[in-house]
Order: C-alpha cells, then structure tokens, then sequence
C-alpha cells in the first residue's frame, strides 16, 4: 500500500477557478459578515452574466436579481468573489471544460497533477487556496461533495427540497440540489443555517451507522485503510456500525438497470434550446445519449427511484448512511484526458455519492486525514438535514481531535 502524503505542490490559477471575478458585499451586520463566498456559474448574480462555463452565452442579458440562495447568503453578510468554473453545464463529476482552464487540485502526491474534482471544481479550488471561505454549487450526482473530498474540504449536499434553487439553472430538475463546501466546519454550519433558515442543534447520544455494500466495492488500499480507522473510532466512542447489504440496496440496484433520469432530463432541456453552445464533446456525447431513450423508460425510471426513496427512507428513521465519498484517490489529469479514461472515472467519482441524490437525501462529506484527500460520508433522509449536521459535526470533532 503506498501512504505518500499528499502536499500541496502547485499554485492557484485564476484560469481554473473562476468564469469572471467581482465583489458585492452583503449586510454589514449579518453573521457571516466577513466571509467571501465563491458562487458556482450557474447561479444568478445581479448585475452578472451566468454563463454556465460556456462562452457561448457571453451575449445574454446580465441577471436582473440574485438567485435566492445568493440573496440567504447576502442577507447573512458575506461578500461575493466571483462567478466559478465548472463542468459546462454541470454535466459530470470530472470537472474538466474545455474553455477554462484545468480541474487540476493544487495537491498530489508527486509533481503528477491529480483532478480536483468536478462539477463544482471551480468553488473548491478558490477554497482550498484560500481566496474564498465558502463555496456555493449545485449537487445532482455529488458534485460538491466529489470536489470537496479531493480537495480536503467538508461539501453538504442539501436536501433538494430544502434549498431553493429558484434563479439556477438546471440540469436534471429532479435530482438537483444545492450544496456548500469550506474548508472549516464552523463556516460550513454558519453557511448551511443561512441556507436552511433553521439553527443545528446539538447531537448526543450513541448512534447507528449502516454501511451500504455497494459503497464498500473495489476500493482504493489507501481509502480502505483510513474509513476502517473512522470505523474504529466510532465504535470506540459508543457507536454502533453495521456493514452489511441494506434493504433499499435492492431498490437501488433495480434504478441504476433502469434508463438514466438525468440523461433523459438533460437531454429534454437541450431539445428544447436550453442547452445551446456546448462545446465539451464529452458533454455533449452526454446529452445525445437520451434521444434513445423511451417516454416508456423514463416512466420506469420515475416509478422505481420513488421506492427506493421510500425504502431508503423507511430504512434509516433509526440510522445514518455512513461510506466513502468516494471509492478511489483523485486519479491523475492524463487519466481522465482521454474519453475512455472519462467514462471510467466518472462512474468511479459518481458511484457513491450519486445514491444520496436518486434517494432524495441529504449529506455531508468530512475529510479524514491531513495527508491524503479521504473523505468519509453521513447521509440521511430528505428533511432531516439540520440533525444531519448536527451529527456530523460530533463526528467531526472525534476526527478532529485524533488528527489535529
């Protein structure tokens, strides 16, 4: 098993981070005054073009109001640094775009460059080199949490009922949320009880952690090695881990055999000119691929991702969902470079994480060491997100306290 520690070996490029810089300050007497939030480019912002990363749409109207997780934000007081960088449209885990720059993490173990992750990338690379606090995207398939945990960031994903996403664009309107990354816990709380419009209580008590199979497959040594660590030290701490094969599994593996929802709604969106002046063939290539399938397939589609979401939320009243965010280390750039390479990866990135979205739940991604870019996640039901955090949190503090 090779335990090279991660450092970081490469400086910021604004190329990677952003689509276009500005400043707005929100309320001076806010509670998150002082802190700069970094806004995924897919989000309106007054006054600013939302290009979605394409330049192609450098010609539209600039927004004529803030989105209204951007306006939450404001109202709580942070400054606006920017529109980020990410995948054009959203539309994979990679983070690559053609147009802008390089998902490239500022950390590696070598002087290889590794992926800092995508959608979201943009966000989490203006975080972890400092130049924002927060970092606000969206989340279909795990796109903060997937840049989060290559970057050593904590990521949230919302419920997607819980955060508005009115003044964003959309992807798959089913399976999109809105997430937050930072790379200090008490700022993501902050961020989340500004996004939520609610306060995160205190956790106590012993709890129970289900650990799905389908999570545990094919995992790096170096992932492996660190969420068993986690694993003892819950138990050692009173807590109660169950590794076996959940009863919404089944669902779950009927849904991944079924036609693709964000395919089909992706694709729906681009037939109808929503999705014009894509550049990323690799996107692209995406977006055709619903043409084939079926209103008939779709309709599947629907009715079993609704029992897994029954199942999946009958199954954890008692419990919480606890993996790897992701199976694997961030691969290398030359890895994803190629279409082949980009398929293998995107599936890999997006196995673990994507659950949580097709099970209409919330979660939040930890990191679990100073030296290598392993993340653990909990997970629960959709509505539960303030007693998620709260759970997380005590986590948190546990790992906090073993790794300094």
């Amino acid at each position: 098993m090779n335990h090279a520690p991660w450092m970081p070996r490469f400086s910021a490029d604004p190329n990677d981070i952003y689509t276009q810089m500005f400043k707005f300050d929100g309320s001076a007497i806010g509670r998150l005054s002082g802190l700069r939030v970094a806004i995924k480019d897919l989000y309106d912002v007054l006054g600013q073009q939302t290009l979605a990363s394409q330049h192609s749409r450098r010609f539209e109207a600039p927004a004529k109001q803030h989105a209204l997780a951007v306006q939450q934000l404001l109202n709580a007081g942070v400054q606006l640094v920017g529109h980020t960088v990410s995948t054009q449209l959203a539309y994979s885990g990679v983070g690559q775009n053609p147009e802008f720059g390089e998902s490239r993490s500022l950390w590696s173990p070598d002087m290889e460059p590794r992926l800092a992750g995508g959608s979201t990338r943009g966000g989490a690379l203006a975080v972890a080199a400092g130049l924002a606090e927060l970092a606000l995207g969206t989340d279909t398939g795990g796109s903060c949490r997937i840049p989060a945990a290559c970057n050593g960031l904590y990521g949230v994903k919302y419920s997607a009922a819980a955060v508005s996403l009115k003044g964003c664009r959309a992807l798959s309107p089913s399976l999109d949320s809105a997430g937050l990354m930072a790379a200090q816990w008490d700022h993501l709380v902050a961020g989340s009880e500004a996004l939520l419009g609610v306060s995160v209580p205190v956790s106590s008590g012993p709890q129970t952690f289900v650990v799905p199979a389908h999570a545990m497959v094919d995992l790096d040594p170096t992932v492996e090695w660190q969420f068993n660590w986690l694993v003892d030290l819950l138990t050692q701490a009173g807590h109660q881990v169950v590794r076996q094969t959940q009863p919404f599994e089944t669902q779950l593996a009927m849904l991944l055999q079924a036609p693709s929802i964000v395919v089909a709604e992706a694709f729906a969106a681009y037939r109808r000119g929503e999705m014009m002046g894509v550049s990323d063939q690799l996107v692209l290539a995406r977006l055709r691929a619903g043409s084939s399938i079926s209103r008939e397939g779709l309709g599947l589609a629907y009715r079993l991702r609704d029992e897994l979401i029954d199942a999946y939320t009958r199954d954890l009243q008692q419990a919480w969902v606890l993996m790897p965010t992701l199976p694997c280390l961030p691969p290398k750039l030359s890895e994803v470079a190629l279409p082949e390479g980009f398929t293998q990866w995107n599936q890999a990135l997006l196995r673990n994480p994507s659950l949580i979205n097709l099970a209409d739940g919330c979660a939040v991604s930890l990191p679990l060491s100073n030296s290598f870019p392993v993340s653990a996640s909990i997970a629960s039901f959709s509505g539960n997100d303030a007693n998620l955090l709260a759970l997380a949190g005590a986590v948190n503090q546990l790992i906090v306290e073993q790794t300094g």
